[in-house]
C-alpha cells in the first residue's frame, strides 16, 4: 500500500484553491459547496471519554446524549447544514491536479464532516424528528457517493467508512419503529436506488491503476529512475530489486484492469473469479506486484456495504 501513500501525498482535489466566501450561487458543483462546509469545521478540543462517547454513539453502542454531545453538534451545525444542502447539486467535480499533503487533511475533514451528520440524524431522532433524521442520513449517503468520484481507492475507503453508518443508523431505526410512514418510504426509495455496494468501486480501481502506472511511468522515464524512485516512495530502491521494464508495467496496466472488471461483478461472484488471479500475480514484477491493494480485501468491503444496505432495507420495509 505503500504506492497509495504516495499518491495520496501526491494529488490534491482542486477544489480547496478556490475563494470559499466567492462560490457562485448557482453552481451546480456540490464539491465546492463541501469545501465550504470544511472550512466551517469547528475543531472542538474534548477529552478521550467524550470521543469515545460520540463514537459509540454513531455506531449505536450508546444513546443519545444531549448533555454530552449536544454542544459539539451546535458548534458545527453550520458545517453540517452547507453539506446537507450541498447533496442537493447534481454534479460534483472535485478535480485533481499535483500538489503537497492537502489530501490528507481533506479526508480527515471529510470523516469528522461525515459522523457529525450521522450524528445530527441520531440527534433528531432522539427528538422524535423522524423526517428530519432520515433526511441527514440521505443526505450522509449521498455525501459518501459524492466522496468517491474520481478518486484513488483511500477516498473510496473513507467514503465507505460514511456510508455505513448512515445505513446502519437507518436500520436501527427501521427496527426500532421510531419512522412514521412517510420516513420509512423515502428512506426506502433512497435505498433501492442506491448502486448494492455503494459506489463504482470499478472505477475506483481504475483511477487507482492510473495514478500507480503513471508513478511508475515517471520512474522509468527519469535519468536517474532509482533517485526518482527515492523521491516518490520515500526510501531508496530495496537492495537486489529490479525495476520493470515498459513491457513488464504494461503487463500490469492489463492485470489491474482485468481487477477492475471483476469489481464491477456482485462481491459474491467476484469472489470466486478474483480468486482466481492469485497465481496470475505472481508473475508479475516484484516491485510491481508489491504496490497493488488486496483486490480480495476490497471486494470483502464491497460486500459489507451490500449485506449493511439489505439489512438497513429489511428494516425499513417491515410493517
Amino acid at each position: 500500500m505503500k504506492f497509495v501513500t504516495m499518491c495520496l501525498a501526491g494529488f490534491l482535489w482542486a477544489g480547496c484553491a478556490m475563494a470559499q466566501d466567492a462560490l457562485p450561487n448557482g453552481t451546480r458543483n456540490a464539491a465546492l459547496r463541501y469545501w465550504q462546509a470544511f472550512s466551517e469545521l469547528k475543531d472542538e478540543q474534548t477529552d478521550k471519554a467524550t470521543r469515545e462517547l460520540l463514537e459509540k454513539t454513531v455506531f449505536g453502542a450508546a444513546p443519545w446524549s444531549e448533555e454530552s454531545l449536544g454542544k459539539i453538534l451546535d458548534a458545527n451545525l453550520h458545517a453540517i447544514q452547507i453539506m446537507q444542502k450541498a447533496t442537493t447539486l447534481p454534479e460534483c467535480d472535485w478535480g485533481l491536479e499535483a500538489s503537497s499533503d492537502e489530501p490528507v487533511g481533506f479526508l480527515l475533514k471529510a470523516r469528522a464532516l461525515a459522523r457529525l451528520n450521522t450524528l445530527q440524524g441520531i440527534r433528531l431522532a432522539a427528538r422524535g424528528d423522524s423526517t428530519g433524521a432520515v433526511n441527514a442520513w440521505l443526505a450522509g449517503t449521498k455525501f459518501s457517493q459524492d466522496l468517491s468520484k474520481g478518486g484513488t481507492l483511500i477516498f473510496a475507503l473513507v467514503a465507505r467508512a460514511a456510508l455505513l453508518s448512515d445505513l446502519d443508523a437507518l436500520r436501527r431505526a427501521g427496527e426500532a419503529g421510531s419512522l412514521d410512514a412517510r420516513s420509512r418510504s423515502l428512506a426506502l426509495e433512497a435505498l433501492n436506488s442506491l448502486p448494492a455496494t455503494g459506489f463504482d468501486w470499478g472505477r475506483t480501481w481504475e483511477t487507482e491503476s492510473a495514478f500507480i502506472s503513471n508513478g511508475w511511468q515517471d520512474i522509468l522515464k527519469s535519468r536517474n529512475p532509482k533517485a526518482k524512485y527515492k523521491e516518490l516512495m520515500n526510501e531508496d530502491l530495496p537492495d537486489g530489486s529490479r525495476l520493470p521494464t515498459i513491457t513488464e508495467l504494461e503487463a500490469f496496466r492489463k492485470f489491474m484492469g482485468e481487477v477492475a472488471k471483476r469489481l464491477t461483478l456482485p462481491p459474491a461472484d467476484a469472489r470466486a473469479s478474483l480468486a482466481s488471479l492469485r497465481e496470475r500475480i505472481k508473475t508479475l514484477n516484484p516491485l510491481l506486484r508489491s504496490v497493488i491493494p488486496s483486490f480480495e480485501k476490497v471486494n470483502g468491503e464491497r460486500e459489507e456495504v451490500q449485506i449493511v444496505r439489505g439489512k438497513a432495507i429489511k428494516a425499513l420495509s417491515a410493517p
